[in-house]
């Protein structure tokens, strides 16, 4: 495994939490709900219902080599990635070269987890497997092919960038810095084996993220869509301008697909090709937003402009 660092101090974020202090790595993240408040969310002191004053404090974050203590943590925030199925999801350190966990305290709970890991490499481990057949059944005809071949490539890395969806956007730009780091030291690492180096050469990046598409933004694109030839062009154009938005529930217009982690959206922008497929059993309200993956394959050029991209984005937000 490439040697780093134990531990990455990340700059403290400003996160809402109750004054007598409540713990912001404890969410329960099993029902895809969409984090209440995520836009149009201010800095202000704000009263709950009891009255009781809620105030702005700060919360240091750090990334840290997944433990073999992460296990429970990272079951439960991986657990419901197969849409409750069973699978291995807390093999998935143990199977990975590079990556972090992103905790508030060496001893807390993992409130995320960003990986990389070589499908030249570990595409037998258990969970990668469970994953490949899980994504092969929900793809349609359309996308299986594409999927495979991606799969099958000996240059493809598959990352795993989950979090909890109440995470301060903040964390985004360092963690993708960092992971992507890790994976370009790695392929150079002379201390490593050849063959291990090699593994880490990618040219193409595999992503499954937690999204949500909004019926009426789908119903409306398809609309405008049907109107002329040069609409799907005109969407095409107005999404790669309009980039990422920095911030929770910011949104694709053109796909309908409504993202919480603000680099999904660079990546989805910036790749070959992507698709949506609804959660399943997941009951929700007709004009409400519905649970979905994303699949989407970008190729490591690519990726390098949208986290360029994504830097961009967030230092806007913060003036």
């Amino acid at each position: 495994m490439p040697k780093r660092k134990q531990e990455e101090p990340l700059p403290s974020s400003s996160a809402e939490a109750e004054e007598q202090g409540s713990d912001p790595t404890s969410s329960d993240d099993s029902s895809d709900g969409f984090p209440s408040g995520a836009e149009g969310s201010s800095g202000e002191s704000s009263d709950d219902e009891a009255g009781e004053a809620f105030e702005q404090v700060d919360v240091d974050f750090g990334f840290y080599c997944p433990q073999e203590k992460d296990f429970q943590g990272l079951r439960t925030l991986l657990q419901n990635f197969l849409d409750g199925q069973q699978w291995a999801c807390s093999e998935l350190g143990s199977s990975a070269g590079v990556g972090s966990v992103i905790k508030c305290g060496e001893e807390d709970d993992p409130i995320g987890v960003s990986t990389v890991l070589s499908l030249r490499r570990h595409a037998d481990a258990k969970p990668l497997r469970q994953l490949h057949d899980f994504l092969l059944a929900a793809a349609g005809d359309e996308h299986r092919q594409r999927l495979e071949k991606a799969w099958a490539a000996a240059g493809t890395g598959l990352v795993v960038n989950e979090r909890l969806v109440n995470s301060p956007p903040e964390l985004a730009e360092p963690l993708q810095g960092s992971l992507f780091g890790e994976v370009e030291e790695a392929a150079q690492d002379e201390e490593l084996g050849e063959d291990e180096r090699a593994a880490f050469k990618l040219s193409q990046f595999l992503m499954v993220v937690r999204a949500y598409t909004d019926p009426q933004q789908q119903q409306s694109g398809a609309a405008a869509g049907g109107s002329g030839g040069g609409g799907k062009q005109q969407q095409k154009k107005k999404r790669q301008q309009k980039g990422a938005a920095a911030g929770a529930g910011q949104q694709d217009a053109a796909a309908g697909v409504v993202h919480f982690l603000p680099e999904a959206e660079c990546y989805q922008a910036a790749a070959q090709w992507s698709y949506a497929f609804p959660v399943a059993d997941r009951l929700v309200g007709k004009d409400e937003l519905q649970p979905c993956r994303v699949v989407m394959l970008i190729s490591a050029a690519a990726a390098a402009a949208a986290r360029q991209q994504l830097s961009e984005l967030m230092k806007a937000a913060a003036q």
